[in-house]
């Protein structure tokens, strides 16, 4: 019940379409002119140069990794360390979120995450940890993608998380 005061806050983010958030985007996508959505973005801006203008966030989920390539971390943590960049630039809050699966083998993608939240002391939402408990720790059987048990825990720690900020936001007197 307490959530409905964010809800309500948030509802129109909730039913727009975000044009940083579709299937097969990596970090890499994120700073490409060619994944940009050409129903609505500029011919030069990038998916998150577009998705900044259209929609002014104050706050940004981060939830790339599961299309990331296992063996080339480095390239993933460059990448994701200018998607926070970019959003602390334009006065956005990045929250981090890990991922539930674990196609590298070795956890180093949440790992890497992890790091750069406590790197740039940006919010850190563990998808991995709320989804541990579901069967099969939350994924189906191909072991990448969310069981819809999974999404709602997904969602609903998203929502909490939002809900925990924008009581901080508030604090500090935002409108």
């Amino acid at each position: 019940l307490y959530l409905h005061r964010t809800v309500d806050q948030f509802k129109g983010a909730f039913a727009r379409a975000n044009v940083t958030a579709k299937d097969g985007f990596s970090v890499l996508s994120m700073f490409s002119a060619l994944y940009s959505d050409t129903k609505v973005c500029q011919s030069s801006e990038t998916p998150l140069e577009c998705e900044y203008r259209l929609n002014k966030p104050i706050v940004a989920f981060v939830s790339l990794g599961t299309n990331w390539q296992p063996g080339v971390t480095e390239k993933f943590e460059k990448n994701l360390r200018n998607i926070v960049e970019f959003w602390i630039d334009h006065g956005v809050v990045p929250v981090l979120m890990t991922k539930a699966d674990d196609v590298e083998g070795d956890n180093t993608l949440n790992q890497s995450i992890a790091q750069i939240a406590y790197d740039y002391d940006v919010p850190l939402l563990n998808s991995w940890l709320a989804v541990q408990y579901l069967p099969n720790h939350g994924l189906q059987e191909d072991g990448i993608y969310l069981t819809p048990d999974a999404w709602d825990v997904r969602t609903y720690t998203a929502l909490v998380t939002l809900d925990t900020l924008w009581t901080a936001f508030q604090a500090l007197g935002a409108p």
